[in-house]
């Protein structure tokens, strides 16, 4: 006699039932207390054994229901996986839905690209971009440059500290309830969950990293384009899907005197070539207080122009117009800092 309530044991041996003949006679008549039954009708072996023993209480469990135990096993379904948002598809032309680019300030920085603030340290771009970070914030135009996609401005820095750029800002006359900070930052990339997390959570229409190399991974060599360009595929990718523009801060290279005004920036030449906007900004040579925003690249409308600021108490910037410093004079610029030799002393050619 089998107990009752030991129902995985009676499944285990209706499970060998169809292994041996010689087994399913002892069996069968085991289990239905020697009654004759249909050798195929198992739920009724199984509902006779539990109705001719009696349970401690006095009541008669309710037998489960087996399937045959002469018919195979059905496989279970694998456990289905997450899909991967970055797993490379395929996607005919046709198929995507024409847009025209959408602009947070037209033409400096895009909605969903990334913009590249190139200077040598100390010039001032930080300060520019706790005044951009302002005008976001506010609405208010930068001369007379409409602010396209105001809203909040999420931080990620490791260059100054928090309440040093709060003052910038604040000096700025920026929204500061519409401006945050992410803490601790030390060791995330610009793929880490984190970011994104924090982007949602805040809803940012423009985030900036400051220095870019801080935030690549310490795996990534930032001179390696194969390197790098995965790493800012997955951020633009992530850009696309939420809805935010990105800013770069990056330090100009040494012995970048050859280069291009595009490609200056400490690091591949993949980074220039991943934004779609750079701009550059130095000193006025004539005005040493004088600094000169350069838009040097822009990929999907014309620059802008070069405009000029000043930066007071607390980092704010005060406008100053624009210049007419050109993406040529940049060269020039470049080349009289490196020989030393002061403009007046320059050999004819």
């Amino acid at each position: 006699m089998h107990d009752d309530r030991d129902w995985a044991s009676i499944e285990a041996e209706a499970q060998n039932w169809h292994q041996s003949d010689g087994k399913k006679t002892a069996l069968a008549g085991a289990m239905a207390n020697e009654v004759e039954y249909d050798e195929g009708d198992w739920n009724s072996v199984f509902s006779s054994v539990a109705q001719t023993t009696t349970s401690s209480n006095g009541e008669y469990p309710q037998p489960p229901q087996f399937s045959d135990p002469r018919q195979p096993l059905q496989p279970r379904d694998p456990p289905q996986k997450a899909e991967d948002p970055y797993k490379p598809t395929l996607v005919r032309a046709c198929d995507i839905p024409h847009e025209p680019p959408r602009w947070g300030i037209k033409p400096l920085i895009q909605m969903c690209k990334g913009t590249l603030f190139q200077a040598d340290a100390g010039v001032g771009k930080t300060a520019l971009l706790c005044c951009i970070t302002a005008h976001i914030t506010t609405g208010k135009p930068i001369l007379d440059m409409q602010i396209q996609t105001p809203g909040i401005v999420l931080i990620f820095s490791v260059e100054d500290d928090l309440p040093v750029l709060r003052g910038r800002i604040e000096a700025n006359g920026g929204d500061l309830s519409k401006c945050h900070f992410m803490t601790n930052v030390a060791g995330l990339t610009f793929n880490s969950p984190e970011v994104e997390q924090a982007i949602k959570e805040t809803g940012a229409v423009f985030v900036w990293f400051d220095p870019y190399q801080a935030f690549l991974g310490a795996t990534v060599d930032m001179n390696k384009s194969n390197q790098t360009r995965p790493e800012f595929a997955k951020l633009f990718e992530m850009a696309s899907k939420t809805g935010v523009a990105i800013g770069i801060v990056a330090h100009i290279g040494k012995g970048s005197i050859t280069s291009s005004a595009v490609n200056r920036s400490l690091g591949s030449v993949d980074l220039p070539a991943a934004m779609r906007s750079v701009v550059h900004i130095v000193r006025d040579t004539e005005n040493d207080d004088l600094c000169v925003a350069v838009h040097v690249k822009c990929s999907n409308a014309s620059r802008g122009k070069s405009m000029a600021y000043t930066i007071g108490d607390r980092g704010g910037v005060t406008w100053q117009g624009y210049h007419k410093m050109t993406v040529a004079d940049l060269g020039v610029i470049t080349k009289r800092k490196e020989s030393s030799i002061p403009y007046e002393n320059e050999p004819l050619v």
